[in-house]
C-alpha cells in the first residue's frame, strides 16, 4: 500500500478473496490520508490499483451526515467538539429462535386485502428495502414457524442473476 508514494507496508490476502485486514499503522495513514488529497494506492506485480481519495472522502463525509457526526470527536471526516449526544444508535441485528419449522411449505396467500395492508405496514417500516415492485403478489413468501407465528420473506431488489429479500418475523 502507497500512500503519497510512501509505502505502508505489505497486505497479504489469500487466493480466493477480496478482503484483508490492515495493520493499525496503515489504517490509521489510510483513513488519515482521506481527509485531504492524497494519491492512494495498491501495487502487485504490474497491476496498479488507485482509491479515488475524492469518492471515499465523499463516503465518508455522507455517513458521518447519516448518522449525526459531523464535528463531533468520533467523526469519521468532519472532526470537532460538538456533542455526541444525538449520534444515531446502532440498531441490533434481529435474531430469531425457531426450534424446528412447523412445515417447510412456502404457504400460499392470495387475499389482496391481507397483502395490501402488509405491504403498507412494511413500507412504513423500512422505505429502503421495500421500493421494488416486482408482481408484488409474487414477491411475498410465508413460512410456518409455529401454528400461530410465521416468517414472511419479500423481494427488495434484482440484478441481472441476482436478488436479494428481507426476512421479517
Amino acid at each position: 500500500m502507497f500512500i503519497n508514494g510512501r509505502s505502508y507496508g505489505f497486505i497479504s490476502m489469500k487466493n480466493n478473496d477480496v478482503i484483508a485486514p490492515l495493520s493499525e499503522k496503515q489504517t490509521k495513514a489510510l483513513v488519515t490520508s482521506l481527509s485531504r488529497s492524497s494519491e492512494i494506492v495498491w501495487k502487485y506485480k504490474e497491476y496498479h490499483w488507485k482509491l479515488s481519495d475524492a469518492g471515499s472522502t465523499a463516503v465518508l463525509l455522507k455517513a458521518d451526515e447519516f448518522q449525526k457526526r459531523l464535528h463531533t470527536q468520533d467523526a469519521f471526516y468532519k472532526k470537532g467538539t460538538r456533542s455526541e449526544k444525538n449520534v444515531l444508535k446502532q440498531k441490533r441485528v434481529p435474531v430469531i429462535y425457531v426450534k424446528s419449522i412447523v412445515d417447510d411449505k412456502e404457504i400460499i396467500i392470495k387475499d389482496k386485502a391481507y397483502l395490501g395492508k402488509l405491504r403498507s405496514e412494511l413500507r412504513s417500516q423500512d422505505d429502503y428495502c421495500f421500493d421494488v415492485d416486482y408482481r408484488e403478489e409474487e414477491s411475498f413468501k410465508f413460512y410456518a414457524l409455529s401454528s400461530s407465528k410465521m416468517i414472511v420473506s419479500k423481494l427488495s431488489w434484482r440484478a441481472a442473476y441476482n436478488t436479494g429479500a428481507t426476512a421479517l418475523g
